[in-house]
């Protein structure tokens, strides 16, 4: 924000800004990327939200992580426009921020939840295979 306001006032943005304004869009990029594709070879290979089990709130779950992404994505996105094409669209940037904090913070306690109370292993199974992970919450051998 310093950098577009110094531009805006007429000035010139110290170094150290456009430094730290080049790694927030690049870094931005990057993620928005990397979700975008995380997405395609879910659908891909059949693999993204997909609830395999009939536990509790298993829908609920699945539609939080598609909130997630869909957020996630939107903020790339709104932080791209903002920056190369239309800067009043920022004020969206920052609202899906503090919204992103609120799921992200939703989605840590549930994990918490399921960790002490349910005690079902579900963090485990979130690990990758060569850290230990070796069965599915429901049970099944993961592959």
């Amino acid at each position: 924000v310093r950098t577009h306001e110094a531009v805006a006032a007429g000035g010139k943005p110290a170094a150290s800004d456009l430094l730290l304004h080049l790694l927030h869009n690049r870094g931005g990029l990057i993620i928005t990327v990397l979700m975008l594709v995380r997405f395609a070879v879910g659908i891909w290979f059949g693999t993204w939200l997909r609830a395999e089990d009939e536990r509790r709130f298993s829908k609920l779950a699945t539609g939080g992580h598609a909130l997630l992404y869909a957020l996630i994505i939107a903020q790339g996105f709104t932080g791209f426009v903002a920056s190369d094409f239309w800067w009043p669209i920022h004020i969206v940037h920052v609202v899906l921020f503090k919204v992103i904090l609120l799921v992200v913070s939703g989605h840590v306690a549930m994990a918490l939840w399921h960790q002490y109370v349910e005690k079902d292993g579900m963090l485990r199974a979130m690990l990758p295979s060569f850290a230990g992970r070796n069965r599915h919450p429901s049970g099944k051998v993961a592959s």
